[in-house]
């Protein structure tokens, strides 16, 4: 259910097993290396040189390449399960299931938590459905260069986009993806809305946020506004198309069946690899992207026989090949 990119190593969290499986990105065909870890991995993060791994109430500080764990108890009151965690200016942000805030955690006093959040009015506000601009279920997070916060919240079909600079942290959102304002849920299917937001990543240059949606990627360009439409989809070829078609549907070089968590590596040319953990099918895929509007038909594979260089129209990722896009 998560996972990082650590220079050549990818490090995938497995929760029905209760380890992580490390590979090396330069050869990812080859059978990975397993690291036993004592609870389910829901999120995970480097900090310096330790790793944080997100589980029930607890954090797992590992060190010395995955090995000696130690255990950080975040709150005895009950988190449930660690879902997101990201690191913005010595500041740990974290959400998890059973409370709909982001709470807040200087590193280095872990694990007290500083008195500021985002999402609610207050911190002992429950979970709800109501369309308020309040968060309905938090999931995976990222900052960008603007000082802002975004949280995909899955439950309200939307993106949330919170300022870093009020030092009393904010209960509500500047922007809001997915949906045209904070009050609306709109069931709708078109490049205004998202289904099931839950997995986020930016860019090297902070210019696109893709979000992990239901069975589909969707990339938003900045400057972001309240209710603007994204620029492309991966995954489908129309924003009207059926999502919740069965899962046997879903395994293919480019569909996914929902991608909980994205990381973007940058090659420092106009390009870079994204990776998309892609949970339903129980596998991680990793393609090149143009961070340009991609033209109708990619104009080069490295496999030209293959009948995805002619039918991935304007998808741009998938599984075995490169593509190179106008």
């Amino acid at each position: 259910e998560s996972f990082l990119v650590d220079g050549n190593s990818l490090i995938v969290g497995d929760t029905n097993h209760n380890y992580t499986t490390t590979f090396q990105i330069d050869n990812p065909s080859t059978d990975g290396t397993s690291t036993s870890v004592p609870m389910g991995v829901t999120s995970m993060l480097k900090v310096n040189s330790s790793y944080l791994f997100g589980g029930n109430n607890e954090l797992l500080n590992v060190t010395n390449q995955l090995q000696n764990p130690s255990f950080i108890p975040i709150n005895p009151s009950g988190l449930g399960g660690i879902f997101g965690l990201t690191f913005y200016k010595n500041r740990l942000y974290l959400t998890c299931d059973k409370k709909c805030t982001v709470s807040v955690y200087n590193i280095s006093n872990l694990p007290n938590p500083e008195a500021l959040f985002y999402g609610q009015p207050d911190l002992n506000s429950t979970c709800n459905r109501d369309p308020t601009p309040y968060i309905g279920k938090a999931r995976k997070m990222a900052v960008d260069n603007n000082d802002r916060l975004w949280v995909a919240d899955e439950e309200k079909k939307r993106v949330l986009g919170y300022s870093l600079l009020d030092p009393n942290g904010s209960a509500l959102p500047e922007i809001v993806l997915g949906q045209p304002d904070s009050t609306s849920i709109l069931p709708t299917r078109n490049a205004n809305t998202l289904v099931a937001p839950v997995a986020l990543a930016f860019s090297a240059d902070y210019s696109v946020l893709f979000v992990g949606d239901a069975f589909r990627i969707v990339k938003f360009r900045a400057p972001f506004t309240t209710g603007q439409a994204a620029e492309g989809m991966l995954g489908f070829s129309s924003f009207t198309d059926n999502f919740f078609s069965p899962p046997s549907e879903r395994v293919t070089e480019s569909t996914f069946y929902f991608p909980y968590a994205l990381h973007f590596e940058d090659y420092n040319n106009g390009s870079g690899r994204l990776f998309i953990l892609d949970q339903g099918n129980s596998r991680v895929i990793s393609g090149v992207t143009t961070l340009l509007p991609p033209s109708t038909t990619p104009l080069y594979c490295v496999n030209p026989n293959s009948t995805m260089c002619q039918t991935l129209g304007s998808s741009y990722i998938y599984n075995n090949q490169t593509l190179v896009f106008n």
